[in-house]
């Protein structure tokens, strides 16, 4: 009966710390919360257009980057962080919109891992919000004080909006 218990409670463990292993780290902004994101200028939010809630992040020729997420690889995990999924709604109004969901994980200003996702690889119409979702594998590598950073970057004239970013990180 012992050797039963202690093999079930054995099992139950080894159970939970496996999908202990698979739970991603996740953080997620609406526009509406604002923690753990940088450069929120007033003129980069734009109210009553947003894929949830009043706010998304606007981004035109004069105003290229989005707001983003900043944070250094160790305040994200104390484990080695080996993906990271993005999840981001984007709204465009033209379709010759030129605008990257980029991820960079950056030391210095100096890019250690690099990934752009275009934007109108999602998009079908315009003034229709759309999902753009990918996921990379990071380099075993990196330096723990590197920044992971998420932004949409809007090379072209044509506005093209940002709501809803989630992003799911995998130790």
């Amino acid at each position: 009966m012992k050797k039963s218990l202690f093999l079930i409670l054995f099992i139950i463990s080894a159970c939970h710390q496996e999908a202990k292993k698979k739970q991603a780290i996740i953080q997620k902004n609406d526009f509406e919360s604002l923690l753990g994101w940088s450069d929120l200028d007033p003129g980069r939010l734009i109210k009553g257009t947003a894929h949830s809630g009043s706010y998304a992040a606007l981004t035109d020729s004069l105003h290229p980057f989005s707001a983003g997420f900043i944070r250094k690889i160790k305040d994200i995990s104390d484990q080695r962080i080996k993906k990271i999924d993005i999840n981001a709604w984007v709204l465009t109004t033209s379709l010759d919109a030129k605008a990257s969901l980029v991820l960079s994980i950056e030391s210095g200003g100096a890019s250690a891992f690099y990934k752009g996702i275009n934007v109108l690889d999602s998009v079908q119409a315009t003034k229709k919000w759309y999902p753009v979702r990918s996921s990379f594998e990071l380099p075993a590598d990196l330096n723990r004080e590197n920044e992971v950073r998420v932004y949409l970057w809007n090379t072209g004239k044509d506005a093209v909006l940002l709501d809803d970013v989630e992003l799911r990180f995998y130790n």
